[in-house]
């Protein structure tokens, strides 16, 4: 579905910031990846796209360099008739899946946590991971990772019956809804770029 206005990029983000920029579903910068709910596509439906950036501004970038700063952005379009009934929050998370040696798996969440929804906007998400360096562990050689991002729906309602609802709620606290999406990345691989040697 097509964003109608520039302004409308912006979506909701990490606590309410709203990033500037293009339209992330036709810049060819970003990959697109899967939604699905339980119900018809008329009720409720979806997009999403992420892409991988570089502290140097690179982007999309496959050759990570694993000893800098880098980030995946990620949005989320919501439609369908139930948009305006949706509450709940989305929790945006990067699951890195280590394929070679010398490295383990690597999972972060989104950057200030869990981000709202907001039934009165127009349906549209946007979340930032940002990954420091030395993070992810690799080996000199380089570790190949395939990388994904995880959109998934949290409800309001508490997982543990009875549970108190905390103030500000984590993941864990929160009983999944209806709603996931996910972007899968090619294969990427992390080196260590640019490292003095010891004298």
């Amino acid at each position: 579905m097509a964003i109608a206005s520039q302004q409308a990029y912006g979506g909701v983000g990490v606590r309410g910031e709203k990033p500037a920029g293009s339209n992330p579903f036709t810049d060819p910068t970003f990959r697109h990846g899967e939604v699905e709910t339980d119900l018809s596509t008329v009720f409720l439906a979806g997009d999403i796209v992420a892409r991988i950036t570089e502290s140097d501004g690179e982007s999309p970038a496959r050759i990570i360099d694993a000893n800098e700063d880098w980030f995946v952005e990620v949005y989320l379009k919501l439609t369908g008739s139930l948009l305006p009934m949706i509450c709940g929050n989305l929790c945006f998370r990067l699951i890195g899946e280590n394929i070679g040696p010398g490295g383990d798996d690597y999972e972060r969440e989104a950057d200030g946590g869990l981000v709202p929804l907001d039934p009165c906007g127009d349906g549209l998400y946007y979340g930032k991971i940002s990954v420091p360096k030395n993070d992810v562990k690799i080996e000199n050689c380089g570790t190949p990772y395939k990388l994904t991002v995880v959109a998934t729906y949290l409800t309001n309602c508490p997982l543990k019956k009875h549970a108190a609802y905390p103030e500000h709620p984590v993941s864990n606290d929160l009983r999944p809804g209806p709603l996931a999406g996910l972007v899968t990345f090619p294969m990427s691989l992390f080196i260590y770029e640019g490292v003095e040697p010891n004298p």
